[in-house]
């Protein structure tokens, strides 16, 4: 895409949608720096050519960016203008997900009502217009909030409607991040081979993929750093290694089956 960038040819309004691809692949590198410029650079062009579209996807890349920054106030700022945005061209899908990103910013500022508000209107539109990028966004925030307040059943019913998502649009990314999530239940549950072979599973479909995808799940990262750690240990290494390396065996319809079989035979 930064070949399509160094183009003379290119009119402003395609240098602006090219520009809005390059900051959405930066992201899913964890590239923030040209992540940020990339959408900053689409935001202004494709205001001067009055694509509103392209104008509320750049500003919504701006204002993520922002929140990984921490700069929480310019990204409320940022989202919630591209909330109008979007609304004025009856985009309903980025609707949705500029919900599921103000719930993150609420959250990283500690307002956890807020967050579950915001989560609830992105989860509940994303449903009534068949979103499935949105609702698996939503879905994982809402579950990885009940993990914080001790409600593992509710946190494994959230993740298991994410999983069925990411399955039906063969997101890997999305359900390695899911399985990371199930893991922590797993422990909670005190089901440590299960943990480990999930944890395995995650690390695997990380690795096919190669590049983060989605980073601002990354906010969620300690809890399952700190299952990881204490599996580990109450294993011991060698029963971990094993359960672990059977989990990253696992192929995606493998993984799949198997993260929704501990849930399922609980609620018979």
């Amino acid at each position: 895409m930064e070949a399509v960038l160094l183009r003379n040819d290119l009119s402003p309004a395609l240098r602006a949608k090219a520009l809005a691809v390059s900051g959405s692949l930066a992201y899913g590198h964890g590239d923030y720096e040209r992540w940020e410029k990339y959408f900053e650079e689409a935001l202004e062009l494709s205001r001067q050519v009055e694509n509103e579209l392209v104008a509320a996807w750049a500003q919504a890349g701006v204002g993520v960016a922002a929140m990984e920054r921490s700069d929480y106030e310019a990204a409320v700022s940022y989202l919630k203008g591209t909330l109008r945005s979007y609304r004025d061209v009856d985009a309903d899908y980025g609707v949705a997900l500029v919900f599921t990103f103000l719930g993150m910013v609420e959250l990283m500022r500690g307002e956890e009502g807020e967050a579950t508000a915001m989560f609830e209107k992105g989860l509940s539109l994303a449903r009534r217009i068949g979103d499935s990028n949105s609702a698996d966004n939503a879905l994982y925030n809402l579950a990885q909030m009940s993990l914080s307040r001790g409600d593992p059943a509710r946190a494994a019913n959230l993740f298991e409607e994410a999983v069925i998502i990411s399955e039906q649009v063969r997101d890997r990314a999305a359900l390695a991040y899911c399985l990371e999530g199930l893991a922590v239940v797993a422990n909670a549950r005190g089901e440590a081979e299960r943990c480990a072979r999930l944890i395995g599973a995650a690390e695997g479909l990380h690795e096919a993929v190669g590049i983060p995808v989605y980073v601002y799940y990354e906010l969620h990262r300690s809890p399952y750093e700190s299952t990881v750690a204490a599996v580990r240990s109450q294993m011991g290494e060698e029963a971990f290694e094993a359960a672990r390396a059977d989990g990253r065996a696992m192929t995606f319809e493998q993984a799949v089956e198997y993260s929704l079989e501990s849930n399922a035979a609980s609620s018979t």
